[in-house]
């Protein structure tokens, strides 16, 4: 009687290679996600901030700047003719100069805003 003996693998020599590459792209699969979602939340950010800052922009320019100014203006004229005091006046030039420091500002965030929407989506370097 003859007999052939075979010798079969039991486990394969490279399945804790093959594990390990899995390992390692799951891993960058993960991180590109969650770079992915970094981009998405930094671009939604400043868009948001960009809105906000529009939309105090929108109303110092077509609102509040030139009430203020009409008030300065009739204060002072009504000064002019007696019926106000100087510190009146000094009062709404006060006024007056607060509204124009907080429309600077909000052109401030409207250039701050556009600056970090573009470092957001890769156009301006941070």
């Amino acid at each position: 009687m003859y007999g052939v003996s075979v010798t079969l693998p039991v486990r394969n020599q490279n399945q804790g290679n093959i594990a390990a590459a899995l390992a390692s792209t799951t891993a960058a699969q993960r991180r590109l996600a969650f770079v992915m979602l970094t981009i998405r939340q930094e671009v939604t950010a400043a868009f948001t901030q960009y809105d906000a800052a529009q939309g105090a922009l929108e109303l110092y320019t077509h609102g509040v700047r030139e009430v203020a100014r009409q008030n300065l203006a009739v204060v002072r004229q009504t000064s002019t003719l007696g019926r106000a005091t100087l510190l009146d006046v000094i009062a709404e030039q006060r006024r007056y100069i607060d509204i124009e420091t907080g429309y600077t500002e909000a052109v401030k965030q409207v250039y701050d805003a556009v600056v970090d929407i573009e470092c957001a989506v890769g156009t301006l370097e941070p």
